[in-house]
């Protein structure tokens, strides 16, 4: 989606796997991009990937390059929905390993509406950690978007 090149770590990285919910993340992206923040798309493996309903992406890069892109900069990770999508970023360790590393530093993390059942049943959150939640649920798209901006924009 972007292909400008990196000097510093992005704002937002999204996760994206094969079956990823093509429109919360095209959605996500262009919002989030439209407000300054940098955006890239993260894939678990590298090369093309295809969502839900066949469009394919090119990744802006996959997740054994991105591990260094925790930075002491506060960051926004958001888990693409779509169960498989899902289901293949939750199992990869190096998501884990990112995601703490951004939690770490007080980012956040966001769960798209489709993720967050296997976000729930992996357990991969402590109670101690939901500050940095943030989960879709039953809100539209845009609107939880726009709630990522918000608070990106806090502080």
């Amino acid at each position: 989606m972007s292909r400008k090149k990196r000097l510093q770590p992005p704002d937002v990285i999204i996760l994206i796997a094969d079956q990823f919910d093509e429109m919360e993340v095209v959605t996500c992206h262009s919002a989030l991009s439209n407000h300054q923040l940098s955006v890239v798309l993260v894939s678990i493996k590298p090369g093309l990937v295809q969502s839900i309903h066949g469009i394919t992406v090119h990744p802006d890069s996959y997740l054994s390059q991105e591990l260094s892109l925790a930075s002491e900069k506060r960051q926004l990770i958001v888990l693409a929905g779509g169960e498989t999508c899902a289901a293949q970023t939750l199992s990869d360790p190096r998501s884990h390993q990112l995601i703490q590393d951004i939690l770490q530093q007080n980012g956040f993390v966001a769960v798209m509406s489709r993720a967050d059942y296997l976000v729930r049943e992996t357990g991969m959150f402590m109670l101690e950690r939901e500050k940095g939640m943030m989960r879709q649920g039953e809100v539209e798209t845009a609107v939880f978007v726009q709630q990522l901006i918000d608070r990106m924009n806090t502080n």
